[in-house]
């Protein structure tokens, strides 16, 4: 089986194995003015669950840094996507326990 990365923006990622799929570091807001943003409609397929994140398994936040994560939207994801495991540094799990 082949393994497939497609670049999404910044240091965001949609990694693919077989029936596997994780996004990494898909929700930030802050670019600093070099990075690139999601585009806006692979923000709502994201959060609608449609191609090509049509059985997303897992989100993966490599460090909370502010064009990496976003607490408030990766939060909000989760819940508007209930079936997705959430793999990120403790800093970050708090940042989201804060405004839970």
């Amino acid at each position: 089986v082949t393994a497939n990365a497609q670049y999404l923006a910044n240091a965001s990622v949609l990694v693919t194995h077989g029936d596997t799929k994780v996004v990494f570091d898909p929700l930030y807001r802050n670019d600093f003015g070099q990075y690139r943003l999601l585009a806006p409609q692979t923000e709502r397929a994201l959060f609608a669950g449609t191609a090509p994140f049509d059985g997303l398994d897992a989100v993966f936040v490599s460090h909370y840094h502010e064009d990496h994560f976003s607490a408030v939207d990766v939060l909000k994801l989760l819940e508007a996507r209930p079936g997705l495991r959430l793999f990120a540094p403790a800093q970050a799990v708090a940042g989201m326990r804060e405004i839970s």
